[in-house]
């Protein structure tokens, strides 16, 4: 407007800056537009299990072996460890976060300080909060429909679809073994680099041990495992030809 009538590039045009108001409601109404988020920044942990992460990914169209069609993840943001928990569905939350706070805590002798997460309602139940309460963990919650606030568990959510996206096509596996491509997902990554840690695996600065990898193999590949001398007779096969799905939990 200032530029039309100083440099008198129309006729008839009558302008005064002076009258006119800093402040437009109609272009607030057709314009307004959100500042973007700082990549940098932001509360970070200096202690394992001082903030956990956590966010449920959405519905996903294949049930999984064991019916399955969500998972949810927690991350600790120290070590940048992921834990994932499938769920049939979102209203599992709540059991699946009692489950893990009670094995991390065992396991690690620590107690979780502070978890975050967005405002949906599996994080926003009153046996939710009562129970936080109860134990004294601090819950944050990102502001409704800003889930940049929660970016490192939104990130980590997307990296690991787009994990098992590329798992199932490489092995031609069916879509209802997603549940085994995401946990073998979970565990490669927990046992690789990051950007948010340096010089170490999350495994490591999670367990204080460098991680032994020589029993890593592809997802899918075949397996054979061998027959007890006792369930077989002389003659038959002396292996038996499967598929690898990933690594037993609790199994040494």
């Amino acid at each position: 407007m200032e530029k039309l009538a100083k440099e008198q590039l129309v006729d008839e045009f009558d302008y005064n800056p002076a009258k006119e108001t800093t402040f437009s409601d109609p272009c607030v109404d057709g314009k307004q537009t959100k500042l973007p988020f700082p990549k940098i920044g932001g509360e970070r942990s200096n202690k394992l299990l001082g903030i956990v992460r956590s966010d449920v990914c959405g519905k996903i169209e294949s049930k999984s072996l064991s019916r399955a069609e969500y998972f949810v993840t927690f991350i600790d943001d120290k070590s940048i460890y992921v834990w994932v928990y499938t769920l049939k569905r979102k209203s599992e939350v709540f059991e699946r976060c009692i489950e893990w706070q009670s094995m991390v805590e065992t396991s690690s002798g620590m107690k979780v300080k502070t978890i975050r997460s967005d405002d949906g309602g599996e994080y926003t139940s009153k046996e939710f909060e009562q129970y936080l309460k109860k134990y004294g963990t601090q819950h944050k919650l990102t502001v409704s429909k800003t889930p940049q606030q929660n970016g490192v568990a939104e990130g980590m959510n997307r990296k690991l679809v787009e994990s098992v996206r590329s798992m199932l096509a490489d092995s031609e596996l069916p879509r209802r073994f997603w549940a085994e491509a995401i946990a073998t997902a979970v565990y490669l990554r927990n046992r690789s680099p990051t950007n948010s840690v340096q010089n170490k695996t999350p495994n490591e600065v999670w367990t204080g041990k460098k991680p032994n990898v020589s029993h890593v193999r592809i997802f899918g590949c075949d397996a054979f495992s061998h027959i007890p001398k006792d369930e077989r007779n002389k003659l038959d096969s002396k292996t038996k030809r499967s598929i690898f799905l990933g690594y037993g939990q609790g199994v040494t």
